[in-house]
């Protein structure tokens, strides 16, 4: 399932407020805490990554949900670090290409044991980002399509 709301550009984050781990780390916690992962997929170079931290990442209502409601992870597409995921260990270049992600910033969901939910491409503003976290945040994708949700949300 892909998300989005069509023609917009995409970006990634960095933000001080929030606070970001790597995915292995980012795994535990979200079991613990019975809450749902947000991975940032990026690369240093992306210019709409950067605009994604500085517009959406740093919002203080879009910070303020995210640290509620999720565990948050980055992952830099173009690093040699890796990922352990369903027992495998896998680069992060092979980790960001196993779920498809071409562009970013790209946002991947995972529920709190680390299954797939969900991936976002692109550059989303706070006032468009806000429907998909609450989308997952909320588990309203656990009882209806995102069509559904954004029809009864009136986007």
């Amino acid at each position: 399932m892909t998300l989005g709301f069509g023609g917009e550009k995409k970006s990634t984050p960095n933000n001080g407020e929030l606070k970001w781990l790597d995915f292995d780390s980012a795994k535990p916690l979200a079991e613990k805490n019975k809450k749902p992962i947000l991975v940032d997929v990026y690369t240093t170079w992306c210019g709409w990554c950067k605009r994604m931290d500085k517009d959406t990442y740093s919002d203080k209502k879009i910070a303020k949900y995210l640290g509620e409601k999720y565990v948050l992870a980055r992952l830099n597409a173009e690093s040699t670090d890796s990922v352990s995921y369903h027992g495998m260990k896998v680069s992060n270049p092979e980790f960001a290409a196993g779920f498809k992600v071409t562009g970013y910033p790209t946002i991947l969901f995972f529920e709190p044991n680390g299954d797939f939910i969900t991936v976002v491409p692109g550059y989303l503003p706070p006032d468009k980002f806000i429907y998909v976290a609450k989308y997952i945040g909320d588990g309203a994708y656990k009882k209806m399509s995102w069509e559904e949700y954004r029809k009864g949300q009136g986007i």
